[in-house]
């Protein structure tokens, strides 16, 4: 059985301003408390399905200053090394530490 604590591969991003940092695994988002690394909230992206044998995955974050707003890059990462985004997610972090999920 997989052991989920397992991040090897996945994507993070450190949000100071807040105290967290996301980690991205497959489609599921988790915000963790960059102190006591506490998991704090966890989200499934509905990503689009991919038509070819590249998967569609999360190929990079970025904070807003202040820490508010998370932006989501998610397409293929090729065999070439090229990316290919698909779309941009954008969360809000909101005061409990959960987000509101906007495309």
């Amino acid at each position: 059985m997989p052991d989920d604590r397992d991040f090897e591969s996945c994507f993070g991003l450190q949000i100071d301003d807040v105290n967290h940092f996301i980690i991205a695994k497959e489609s599921r988002l988790i915000m963790y408390n960059d102190i006591t690394y506490e998991e704090l909230y966890a989200i499934e992206l509905d990503l689009p399905k991919s038509k070819t044998r590249d998967e569609i995955e999360v190929i990079s974050m970025v904070c807003s200053e202040g820490g508010s707003n998370v932006a989501i890059s998610v397409g293929k990462n090729l065999i070439t090394g090229i990316e290919e985004m698909i779309e941009i997610i954008i969360l809000k972090l909101v005061s409990t530490g959960k987000t509101n999920e906007d495309k």
